[in-house]
């Protein structure tokens, strides 16, 4: 009887141990071991923190004014301006900041100089914009191919997408947005 009751107790507690936000400082997922979500069988270039707390957004400079993140998703893109699917995600990043602007605050980070990116042409870049050359964020994910994308929810601070935003089969969509937001809509009422 008390091997039972010990046994459920250890379930319970593991159950709730691994539900829920956890820390920036203790990632859910062992990075050491993990770089690829066996339930989809999707490949990330990153090591998973989905569901967990996020590291703090530090960038050194902003290109465009200081987002307002409070009580919003942040879609954050680590990218590149020589990175091809990167340039290809800038339209559909755009998309998102117009579509989501009151729910979702869209960034790209860079980690390449300013200038670099400043003189970058090809397309036009509507939502907000960073550099990062220390690629603080980015280390701590442990980020090593991008486009990487993270989505960011207000409540906790979890990260509740992540990726690669154009891989087939897994392409970070307005559906797939629109359903992330509805977690937040629903406990809101709206």
């Amino acid at each position: 009887m008390f091997k039972k009751s010990l046994q459920g107790i250890i379930v319970i507690t593991v159950i709730f141990g691994l539900s829920g936000c956890k820390s920036a400082n203790t990632p859910c997922i062992d990075p050491k071991t993990t770089n690829l979500v066996t339930k989809r069988e999707r490949t990330i270039w990153a090591d998973s923190w989905l569901y967990c707390e996020a590291p703090k957004l530090e960038v050194e400079t902003w290109l465009s004014d200081v987002p307002d993140t409070k009580d919003k998703y942040i879609l954050v893109e680590f990218w590149g301006t020589y990175c091809p699917p990167c340039r290809r995600s800038i339209p559909i990043l755009n998309g998102f900041r117009k579509k989501f602007k009151d729910e979702l605050v869209v960034i790209g980070i860079s980690h390449e100089p300013v200038d670099v990116v400043k003189n970058f042409k090809e397309y036009k870049i509507e939502y907000y914009s960073a550099v990062d050359t220390q690629e603080r964020m980015k280390k701590k994910l442990n980020v090593f191919g991008i486009p990487h994308i993270i989505i960011i929810e207000p409540k906790y601070g979890c990260i509740v997408w992540e990726g690669f935003p154009l891989l087939k089969g897994y392409e970070l969509t307005e559906q797939t947005i629109e359903k992330i937001l509805a977690v937040e809509r629903k406990e809101k009422g709206k």
